[in-house]
């Protein structure tokens, strides 16, 4: 398993584990963790200084044997690990990737298209959260790279590399 940073100032969280994450123990790898990478890149983010996770935290299979989306109820069944990762490491910021991440985070319903790049508040306005659109999505629509980069600098503030003990 990835040595995570228990005090990061931020916090990303996806969806799910698919295939590679599941093989590897570690939080977006592959092509979708190659594009997160270089996304945090940009805004001056080393990925060993975020605390990555997502909200379910074993694959969901579909009947093909490909990943699929995690079903409301396997959402709720790792909610309360998801908050208690959030409430440990006590991040300034959450981005969460996708749908899935947000609504699990805020407990609220979210419209990406409506709704990215804007900041909601957790726990009493104690921890700001910024949704955008998943690695993945790009994958299937690089129209949405400039609104995912536009997001991403948001988080900017947030980062201080020499902030906290590692």
């Amino acid at each position: 398993m990835q040595k995570q940073p228990t005090n990061a100032d931020i916090m990303i969280i996806g969806e799910a584990p698919g295939a590679n994450e599941e093989k590897c123990g570690k939080p977006f790898v592959g092509i979708s963790g190659v594009i997160l990478t270089g996304l945090l890149t940009e805004i001056g983010l080393k990925r060993d200084n975020a605390y990555i996770t997502n909200v379910c935290k074993h694959r969901p299979i579909g009947k093909n044997g490909k990943d699929r989306k995690p079903t409301k109820k396997e959402v709720q069944t790792y909610l309360p690990e998801l908050q208690k990762e959030i409430t440990t490491i006590e991040p300034k910021a959450i981005l969460a990737l996708g749908v899935i991440a947000a609504e699990a985070v805020l407990e609220q319903p979210f419209s990406m298209e409506n709704d990215h790049g804007e900041f909601s508040y957790k726990d009493d306005k104690k921890i700001k959260v910024i949704a955008t659109y998943h690695p993945s999505a790009l994958l299937r629509n690089s129209n949405l790279l400039e609104a995912v980069r536009s997001d991403m600098q948001k988080l900017r503030p947030f980062i201080h590399s020499n902030s906290k003990e590692m």
